[in-house]
């Protein structure tokens, strides 16, 4: 997309996702959480998992449920399903903020929703080793393998 359109295409994003009720499938549902965090806007993202009603992870979770079903309703078929996972990606990348180069020869590490967390403790088993970020009371402690440059 041109960039002169970002802004306007990010802003209809926005417009969309304020009702903080996901509106898409499986498959677009990692590029929705993609563009909501880019924008800025992970507290978007944070209402939507946590709503008592679906679509939303809370619900599955709230449901007992330890897999995740096929689609977005308490009667799906099938309950193990990897593509309703993407959230995964914006705990590791966005809540802890490990973001890779290189192949995990560098790793970025700035968590950008310790607001929405009192605390928390991610791990994340990279190719290199055992990448860790503790947050806690406002400080962030990070542990990364000695074959990594964290920055």
């Amino acid at each position: 997309m041109p960039k002169e359109n970002i802004a306007d295409v990010q802003n209809a994003l926005i417009r969309a996702s304020e009702g903080k009720h996901l509106e898409c499938g499986e498959i677009g549902l990692v590029y929705i959480l993609r563009a909501l965090a880019k924008a800025g806007r992970n507290d978007i993202i944070y209402d939507m998992i946590l709503k008592d009603e679906h679509p939303s992870y809370l619900r599955f979770v709230n449901m007992g449920e330890t897999t995740l079903p096929e689609f977005w309703r308490d009667d799906a078929r099938s309950r193990n399903h990897d593509m309703m996972g993407h959230i995964m990606e914006w705990f590791f990348t966005e809540a802890a903020g490990i973001k890779s180069g290189n192949g995990f020869k560098t790793v970025t590490v700035s968590p950008s929703c310790s607001v929405f967390f009192t605390g928390f403790e991610c791990v994340y088993n990279s190719v290199r080793g055992e990448i860790s970020v503790k947050y806690e009371n406002g400080a962030v402690t990070v542990s990364a393998p000695c074959n990594t440059k964290t920055i």
